[in-house]
């Protein structure tokens, strides 16, 4: 039985990062979420234990040092979007972290999928400008 999209799975690791009522988010540079606002994180690399992942992924996104996480519920979802006029479905899971940092986040792009990252106002924040894994995120 054919379908009319690819399916795509996803594991990744993220950081929730709130202060003073703002959200820490990157701004997406390529992939599903691209134009989005999106969590700081993503793909394990080979030998790498979840936290190290964490810890390495808001390094190069934001350029801040990790100071303390704490595990918070795993996330998933499917999110579809088309991609070179096909369409997809994303099976997304996410490893999610209350995260604390030292530093002042880049607005930089980091050369690989974010252009930089901002503070977002908590209540700024909905389906037109933010990736489905901040609003599922959030839920928790």
């Amino acid at each position: 039985m054919s379908s009319d999209f690819l399916w795509r799975s996803h594991i990744g690791v993220y950081a929730l990062i709130i202060q003073n009522n703002k959200l820490l988010v990157i701004k997406k540079a390529k992939g599903p979420y691209t134009g989005l606002f999106d969590l700081p994180g993503g793909s394990l690399e080979d030998g790498e234990l979840l936290e190290e992942t964490l810890v390495r992924e808001i390094k190069e996104e934001t350029t801040c040092d990790v100071t303390s996480y704490q595990q918070i519920p795993t996330i998933s979802f499917v999110y579809p979007y088309k991609n070179d006029e096909q369409h997809h479905k994303l099976r997304h899971i996410a490893v999610l972290y209350k995260v604390e940092i030292e530093g002042i986040p880049t607005e930089e792009p980091d050369g690989c999928d974010s252009n930089g990252c901002v503070w977002l106002e908590l209540g700024m924040i909905n389906a037109e400008n933010a990736s489905p894994l901040i609003l599922e995120a959030l839920k928790v």
